[in-house]
């Protein structure tokens, strides 16, 4: 999966137990994962679909059900010697934007901060 391979991978992700595909490998356009998660004490669950795969380079997904409206985009360009990962979360702001937006980005920091230490 070359430079995706820690990105698009769940089990080096350190996904917890409950998040999983639901589509059948391999990986790509129309891959479905469901994922859990916490938020204010309330736990809940969503499914993101892939929409758009370039292998090392590119995944973008929407999200299909859960509470959210919108999806992400990962993406990785190469910079002389390293890369550049970015990391855009897209989606319907309302009322909650602001104190969302601040929880999303510490989510990507951490994300971003794995990532890194897979890499390296």
């Amino acid at each position: 999966m070359g430079k995706f391979g820690g990105v698009v991978n769940t089990d080096r992700l350190g996904l917890s137990h409950r998040d999983c595909c639901i589509t059948p490998p391999p990986y790509g356009t129309g891959t479905r994962v469901r994922r859990h998660g916490a938020f204010i004490g309330r736990s809940f669950a969503w499914v993101t679909e892939v929409t758009e795969f370039e292998p090392g380079r590119l995944v973008r997904m929407k999200y299909v059900s859960g509470p959210f409206a919108g999806g992400v985009d990962y993406s990785i360009l190469p910079v002389g010697e390293g890369s550049e990962v970015v990391i855009r979360n897209y989606g319907n702001a309302n009322f909650w934007f602001p104190f969302m937006a601040a929880m999303m980005r510490a989510s990507v920091q951490a994300d971003l901060r794995r990532l890194e230490r897979l890499v390296a």
